[in-house]
């Protein structure tokens, strides 16, 4: 910069006031040398304070970690940052422009310094570009999170094993059965353990309907498995295919117990309809057409056709 504007109130400065002699040169010569800018950040070798001002490189040195101790001026990576400056650096608009390109083109560890993003931020207070955000130079590493370890010492013994049950047959995080302890232990105390397995698939059979939602599909699962899911198990027979099947298909298929018999008739054993409800699950996860409410027809032109083939 060809020259270099301090206002004259810098002497009146308490802290400026207190310091030594050698101290207020290398500070007026840093807000008015040659390599000064506008922004008053800018590269500065050691050396050419120290031959320019006629003090030793230590004695510089000294006194740049002293102005950095007390917050004054900061000297990273051969850059100054002057953070006093803004006290008597009143700039117009075209020179805070100025002043943004200056601290843009200096390289990225002077930009990230907490200093140079307060100047630059200063700066930008009546232009709209995008803020610089505070960070440091070398991001942290961030260790994953634990996912914590439920409390199971408010749940009864069956509670437990349901509550387990729950966890190992979810869709999802997002698509999982949360119940609260009371409810559970509510639910436990009133069903036994074979009916509650099937509540609980029965009604993630009904969430994988609505896996494409982006909430779930009850706030209140307690309720739902009160209004619902406990006659939809007892009156309607309505039950996935539990244990193996279940798990392999995750709620895929849907039938019925006279569903389900009436499928196992047409065929040799069970492991034969097994087969034949894989692929029909395979096949159905690649037609998004195809409602639940038609598997059991659905697989019985499948079973019949593929026995009419082979006789």
């Amino acid at each position: 910069m060809d020259f270099g504007k301090v206002y004259t109130k810098i002497w009146v400065d308490d802290w400026f006031a207190e310091l030594e002699i050698k101290s207020k040169l290398v500070f007026i010569y840093l807000l008015t040398c040659q390599q000064s800018n506008w922004s008053r950040v800018f590269e500065c070798p050691y050396r050419l304070i120290a031959f320019h001002t006629g003090l030793g490189l230590d004695e510089v040195k000294g006194i740049l970690s002293q102005f950095e101790a007390e917050d004054k001026v900061y000297y990273v990576s051969g850059y100054v940052i002057i953070s006093n400056s803004l006290k008597y650096n009143q700039v117009n608009l075209n020179i805070k422009k100025t002043c943004i390109h200056e601290i843009e083109s200096a390289p990225d560890s002077v930009k990230e310094h907490p200093a140079c993003v307060d100047i630059y931020n200063y700066y930008l207070s009546d232009i709209k570009p995008k803020k610089l955000s505070r960070k440091p130079a070398v991001k942290p590493i961030e260790k994953p999170k634990e996912k914590p370890v439920k409390d199971m010492s408010a749940l009864s013994d069956d509670a437990k094993v349901i509550y387990q049950y729950i966890q190992d047959n979810k869709i999802s995080d997002r698509l999982t059965i949360s119940l609260s302890d009371d409810a559970l232990n509510s639910l436990c105390k009133e069903f036994d353990l074979e009916f509650m397995k099937e509540v609980v698939l029965t009604l993630y059979q009904h969430y994988n309907r609505h896996a494409h939602q982006k909430t779930v599909p009850y706030k209140d699962e307690r309720l739902a498995i009160r209004k619902w899911v406990v006659k939809a198990v007892k009156q309607d027979g309505l039950l996935p295919i539990v244990n193996a099947e279940y798990e392999r298909h995750k709620g895929n298929v849907l039938l019925k117990d006279d569903e389900y018999n009436m499928l196992l008739e047409m065929c040799i054993n069970k492991d034969e309809l097994s087969q034949f409800i894989t692929k029909y699950s395979e096949y159905k996860r690649n037609r998004q057409d195809i409602s639940l409410d038609h598997d059991a027809d659905n697989l019985y032109d499948w079973i019949k056709r593929d026995k009419g083939r082979n006789n």
